[in-house]
């Protein structure tokens, strides 16, 4: 663990000895045997084309158990839920956006800290890369996430100053490539079921990050527990960038990220079934 942390404060390691990360393994073997096997059965194009699919769909169903674990660090299952939730929706959409995932999936990292170890160098020059990668691409949901992101970890408790003038000119350079990309400032569109799906998504998490109000969970390199603050900071960026731009580009972003709105979807009914169960108690 200290070397890992030498080197990154977003590396988190996956360990065989807590039950759910075991049964995370056998998810994701499922998850690529099932996704290569169809893919070779439906289209046929050889081992290499379905193993490069089933990768693809794997990495999915894994980002969202990681990010599951960020906007809701106490409740494990939560992210078994999510997992479960997101092989569903990449069965109708297999379209997963990866690069943004990983970028996400850092970036929660860096605001909530989860670690207890501070983002190194090497961390903050691969998400600019991968920001720059995607803005190049014209995704700027990229720029919007990773300026707020920045900036919301050069505030809060224990700030990495500098990372607010890394935010400034990640919004600067998000704003350029808006004007360089005319067809992105058009929304697209939205169709009524999926709209109802978005606003019932995001009010719900919104609700469940609401009513949070302490973190039991204690960062990996340290017995300290996460801030609250932080977590929710997180809860809220995450919440804010995907329900605005899901708004905007309407249904060909929604089934990109079918996994974060899966994620939203298993953290809230999650709470809301614990909830129950207690009152029933």
């Amino acid at each position: 663990m200290q070397q890992l942390y030498a080197w990154t404060g977003l590396g988190r390691p996956l360990s065989h000895k807590w039950f759910t990360h075991r049964l995370v393994f056998i998810c994701l073997a499922a998850a690529f045997l099932i996704a290569a096997g169809m893919h070779l059965a439906e289209v046929q194009d050889g081992l290499y084309s379905a193993a490069v699919f089933g990768l693809r769909i794997t990495f999915a169903v894994f980002f969202s158990w990681a990010i599951t674990r960020e906007l809701d660090p106490d409740e494990p299952w939560a992210a078994i839920v999510a997992v479960g939730l997101a092989s569903a929706g990449l069965w109708f959409w297999p379209y997963p956006h990866l690069k943004l995932f990983f970028l996400v999936l850092l970036l929660l990292r860096l605001i909530n800290r989860s670690t207890g170890v501070e983002a190194k160098i090497p961390d903050v020059l691969l998400i600019l890369l991968l920001t720059a990668w995607l803005l190049y691409e014209e995704q700027l949901i990229a720029g919007a996430f990773a300026a707020l992101a920045l900036w919301s970890n050069g505030r809060l408790p224990n700030p990495q100053a500098y990372h607010k003038y890394l935010a400034l000119a990640i919004a600067l350079l998000t704003v350029l490539a808006a004007m360089h990309y005319p067809a992105q400032r058009v929304p697209n569109e939205l169709s009524m079921w999926i709209n109802i799906s978005i606003i019932t998504l995001a009010t719900g998490f919104a609700l469940f990050s609401r009513q949070l109000k302490k973190v039991k969970s204690t960062a990996d390199a340290t017995t300290a527990p996460l801030s609250i603050v932080r977590v929710k900071a997180a809860q809220l960026i995450a919440l804010l960038v995907f329900t605005v731009f899901s708004l905007w580009y309407g249904d060909w972003l929604f089934v990109q990220i079918i996994t974060i709105w899966a994620t939203f979807g298993a953290i809230f009914l999650y709470a809301a079934l614990n909830y129950k169960t207690s009152l029933q108690r």
